[in-house]
């Protein structure tokens, strides 16, 4: 993506916005009160991801302001109902709204953006090809997706640092690797995330919270699904292969608790990154390992996006080898320290 000094005063600016207004929140008394399965030990502000949305905002108003590019209709979506999702977390944050409830408003504004025309259209598999979607496999599968990764980016927030890191790197990769409105788009969030994590990072004077983890979740779920269209339908799967440690790290963690028999709506200690914690890696270094993770997976994309779509996948089994090998270790290592998982 071009990258002109316009561009880079604009990206300062946001940058500046997110550390001012995520410091302004840090003053408001909204506070979350640790638990028995919580990280961190004492009352902590909350509502962070304000920070990120305004800082946000500004990047979109000024980009649109000063460049006048044509406004494009699946902008206006991601834009919008990213916003909804953000104002269904703050309330969250202040009401503690249930899960269930929580669930259904996410497929209830998915639904509405797919019916709305941002959709998967095809799914590549080796031996398979390329495979066109029907109406309903595309409507439903997109709704999945948008759900299911608001909900895995939620999930995340659960360490200092973790969940801003991922966005940022995910953010960058993107707007490097594309040209088109939507890397636009997740450049503002990634200077946005970078004011926050200046007060979130180690040990954090305030956490992003519902709002900041259900609005960009659903933002970037969003960006997956609209860069097909820009571009080609692989480019789809550069999001979920940046992301994909933390996606594993969500799915197993479900899958265990399944099969134990546990509510997996229930708060808990059992992810991956929350054992590495309790064995005693500080917030700082489990947030840069699952971030250099990213980081060289997004650095593998480049290899990734120019083959043909179906070898894409080969990619996927053999990330998906390397975090299974990555499971076993930490819960072996888990196990042998007398840690509960």
């Amino acid at each position: 993506m071009k990258f002109d000094i316009t561009l880079f005063f604009l990206s300062l600016i946001t940058l500046v916005t997110g550390l001012l207004v995520t410091k302004l929140i840090t003053r408001i008394n909204i506070l979350d009160i640790p638990n028995q399965r919580s990280s961190h030990s004492t009352p902590t502000p909350k509502g962070g991801g304000i920070g990120i949305i305004a800082a946000w905002l500004v990047f979109i108003t000024g980009y649109y302001f000063l460049y006048h590019p044509e406004i494009d209709t699946k902008v206006i979506i991601i834009v919008i109902s990213s916003l909804i999702m953000g104002a269904q977390g703050l309330g969250d944050d202040l009401v503690n709204i249930s899960f269930k409830f929580r669930l259904l408003f996410q497929i209830v504004i998915s639904s509405i953006v797919v019916l709305m025309g941002l959709k998967l259209r095809s799914l590549a598999f080796p031996y398979f090809g390329e495979i066109i979607l029907s109406p309903t496999s595309s409507f439903l599968l997109s709704v999945l997706w948008l759900t299911a990764f608001t909900n895995a980016f939620n999930f995340i927030d659960g360490l200092n640092g973790l969940s801003a890191m991922a966005a940022i790197v995910v953010c960058a990769f993107i707007f490097y690797i594309f040209n088109d409105p939507i890397s636009l788009l997740m450049l503002g969030l990634c200077m946005g995330a970078i004011g926050f994590l200046r007060y979130n990072f180690g040990e954090a004077k305030i956490f992003m919270s519902e709002v900041g983890s259900q609005f960009i979740g659903f933002f970037i779920a969003c960006c997956a699904l609209a860069l097909p269209y820009y571009n080609n339908d692989a480019a789809f799967l550069v999001i979920p292969f940046i992301f994909f440690i933390y996606i594993f790290d969500t799915f197993i963690t479900i899958l265990r608790r399944l099969v134990m028999r546990k509510n997996i709506f229930e708060p808990h200690r059992m992810h991956l990154f929350q054992l590495l914690n309790r064995m005693g890696w500080s917030h700082k270094k489990v947030a840069l390992f699952y971030a250099g993770t990213s980081f060289i997976a997004g650095l593998v994309s480049f290899k990734m996006i120019a083959l043909l779509p179906y070898l894409q996948m080969y990619f996927f089994l053999g990330y998906l080898i390397l975090c299974s090998i990555y499971c076993v270790i930490v819960i072996s290592l888990a196990e042998k320290r007398g840690i509960k998982i």
